[in-house]
């Protein structure tokens, strides 16, 4: 307990005095980048200075090698939604700040990154600006036919999501189009099967529900393929949030339609919601 004690006297007082230099404006970007995320990894309040210096950091800076590459910038966005619920004003300002940073470099990003980004502004509640939010769904566009079923039932789930809060608007439908393409491949290919799990259909299922979207016909079989497979494993989020799904497309009995609509009829009253 002593060294405990000692260790966060130590980074206390580090603190303080990286509170003091960034006042004068003596730390570099990366300088900041290091205090906050020590800051966060301990569980520490943001310092403020260091945080306002880090906001108001030029974008050439944030761009400078080794500061912020994709990996870095969600391995940040990670440690502020565990963050959030402590210090909502403050994490949401840094938030922010990083998904500036991630529109201006998506075209680096790969599958994964752009799932694992939109997971995160999901999960820690971010306003998604229009701009910002065509960004990131032209890069999930281009790169759909290389997304595997968890990066699918991410990318899914967090705009769903996001939608439903009212914090970002739906994919258009270039980026529907897209998904729901890779969905089938990835849905009706013997390659995938043993990535597609519980959670993922589940979460997929949920997702196109919320968002209004009609799943295509064998993309849906497949996911009812999935649901036969990972039923015993299931638990009760992921089994909620399927039936919950199943009830608003076989209500409409949308699933046997040979020409179904493109999107689902809105729902007269609020509906449930799903977690990741």
């Amino acid at each position: 307990k002593r060294d405990q004690l000692d260790e966060m006297q130590a980074l206390d007082m580090l603190i303080k005095r990286a509170e003091v230099l960034a006042e004068k404006g003596n730390m570099t970007v990366g300088q900041l980048k290091m205090v906050l995320e020590a800051a966060l990894r301990t569980e520490s309040h943001l310092p403020p200075n260091c945080l306002e210096a880090f906001v108001k950091a030029d974008s050439k800076e944030m761009s400078a090698p080794g500061i912020f590459d994709a990996r870095a910038l969600i391995v940040m966005m990670n440690m502020l939604v565990v963050h959030s619920r402590r210090q909502r004003a403050e994490t949401q300002k840094l938030f922010q700040k990083l998904l500036s940073h991630a529109a201006d470099t998506i075209d680096k990003f790969t599958p994964r990154e752009v799932a694992s980004l939109s997971w995160s502004l999901a999960k820690g509640e971010v306003s998604v600006s229009d701009k910002i939010s065509t960004v990131i769904h032209d890069r999930a566009t281009a790169l759909a036919g290389k997304f595997n079923p968890q990066d699918l039932s991410m990318y899914l789930w967090a705009f769903a999501t996001l939608q439903g809060h009212g914090l970002a608007s739906r994919p258009p439908t270039r980026a529907r189009q897209a998904i729901s393409k890779r969905l089938v491949t990835v849905m009706t290919s013997s390659k995938y099967v043993k990535e597609v799990k519980a959670q993922g259909v589940a979460n997929c299922l949920w997702s196109y529900s919320k968002l209004l979207w009609y799943p295509p016909k064998e993309a849906f079989e497949g996911l009812l393929d999935g649901l036969k497979r990972h039923s015993g494993k299931m638990d009760a989020q992921h089994i909620s949030s399927a039936l919950w799904a199943l009830g608003r497309i076989l209500k409409f009995n949308i699933a046997s339609q040979s020409s179904p609509p493109s999107s689902l009829p809105a729902p007269s009253s609020s509906s449930s919601s799903s977690s990741s």
